[in-house]
């Protein structure tokens, strides 16, 4: 890589980190901002993905590094200062990149932005750090907003909470699932079949290219993501209400399984993507733009699924944007709304209807707390589920399911999901 066109991909990072971490923009939004504005070859593009989503998974480990060889304290106000450097550690620890192409760019992108009188020391400190035999600060909560790490300490236990945060910083494989046959998909895809007929594939190349996609014989779907439809009982046939379906794999799921599924979502935008992938893989469930907390046709189902909105906490390794955009806060806000659509969905079910509750987070509070909560109503039981249904290491004593970003580590692990399995009783 030319000189000049490391320096570029560098301060085009910076760019990007900083309207992450400090505009709370989504990652995908900064992307294409930053490189609407600065073209780069399709290599350059994805070398800058590498380096922000590295920076986002080990920005606290690096700033504890590069801390190591200060003689005085850097200011917060200096941030363009303190991400550079930081940015600098994660190309020589985590990317291996050679010294030469992380000092020199780092250096002159300083000294380009007016920030020159820090050049020297960033010269000195990121010489330091490359020297290191094994400089890693194997500190990943320190990558963690303290409230995230106390609330996941409480809810595992120290030790759980420490394999959880290890995991995020994997980048993740690349799951799908088939409409049939996922030992042959498996072997033609040069992936594995895991659990519940899941195929792990490497996550490389053009996702668009590998053979059965334009077919319509597969989508991407997280092991963890899979499991609430693998829950949902005698799914032929019957009508179920796909809530805050976007961007359709689950429907995807429900449609393979025979079930008349209507796909209902919020968002016009995120409705518009899922007829995209149900045009692809031709399925034709009926959609929905509406707040479902508003909303009534005046049906009710055999059995409503609600992946409701939540905070995210079990997608960091893919998202690790949500290390920065969420609060303590989001959760008790959160909580309220998915307490509001759970309500609804047991009353949009038969009696005796199947409605399964899932979040996309591992925190009690938006999943095992509002299934004890809303159980005390009295309108629904738990029907735990047990295996073989689902491997065992995911269903909780009480019979929910909770994956764990941990969990199945020696094979790449998945992202954390809780789901809970009800029962309209009245």
């Amino acid at each position: 890589m030319p000189a000049n066109n490391a320096v570029l991909t560098r301060r085009i990072a910076l760019t990007v980190v900083n309207d992450v971490v400090c505009k709370k923009n989504a990652t995908e939004t900064a992307f294409e901002k930053a490189f609407k504005e600065n073209p780069l070859e399709k290599r350059d593009e994805a070398f800058v993905r590498l380096l922000v989503m590295t920076f986002l998974r080990h920005k606290g480990e690096a700033q504890v590094l590069w801390n190591r060889f200060l003689q005085k304290p850097l200011s917060e106000k200096e941030r363009y200062v303190r991400d550079a450097l930081s940015l600098g550690v994660i190309q020589a620890v985590y990317l291996k990149t050679p010294s030469y192409a992380v000092v020199s760019p780092i250096v002159s992108i300083l000294k380009h932005y007016k920030r020159g009188a820090f050049a020297p020391l960033a010269n000195a400190v990121l010489r330091q750090v490359v020297r290191q035999e094994d400089p890693v600060a194997a500190a990943p909560e320190k990558n963690f907003p303290e409230w995230l790490d106390a609330a996941l300490t409480d809810a595992y236990g120290i030790r759980t909470t420490r394999k959880i945060q290890e995991a995020f910083l994997n980048e993740p494989p690349l799951d799908i699932s088939v409409k049939n046959d996922a030992e042959a998909w498996a072997k033609r895809l040069n992936g594995v079949k895991i659990a519940t007929d899941t195929v792990r594939c490497a996550n490389d190349g053009d996702v668009m290219k590998k053979a059965g996609y334009d077919d319509g014989q597969w989508w991407v779907q997280d092991l963890s993501a899979s499991l609430p439809v693998k829950i949902m009982k005698d799914l032929s046939g019957a009508e179920i209400l796909d809530v805050c379906a976007a961007p359709g794999g689950k429907t995807a799921q429900l449609c393979a399984a025979g079930a008349h599924v209507t796909a209902l979502d919020v968002s016009e935008n995120r409705l518009k993507r899922l007829k995209s992938n149900m045009d692809r893989l031709r399925f034709s469930p009926k959609t929905v733009c509406a707040d479902f907390r508003k909303w009534d046709d005046g049906v009710l189902y055999d059995g409503v699924l609600l992946d409701a909105p939540c905070s995210a906490t079990g997608t960091i390794r893919r998202h690790p944007d949500v290390l920065y955009h969420r609060t303590r806060e989001d959760i008790a806000r959160l909580a309220a709304v998915q307490s509001e659509l759970l309500e609804k969905a047991v009353k949009k079910t038969v009696v005796g209807g199947l409605i399964v509750y899932g979040v996309c987070s591992i925190l009690p509070e938006e999943g095992e707390k509002i299934i004890e909560a809303f159980l005390k109503k009295g309108t629904v039981v738990r029907r735990p589920v047990a295996a073989p249904e689902i491997p065992s290491v995911f269903i909780t004593p009480k019979g929910d399911v909770l994956c764990l970003p941990c969990h199945m580590a020696d094979i790449g692990g998945c992202d954390g999901f809780f789901a809970a399995r009800l029962q309209r009783v009245r």
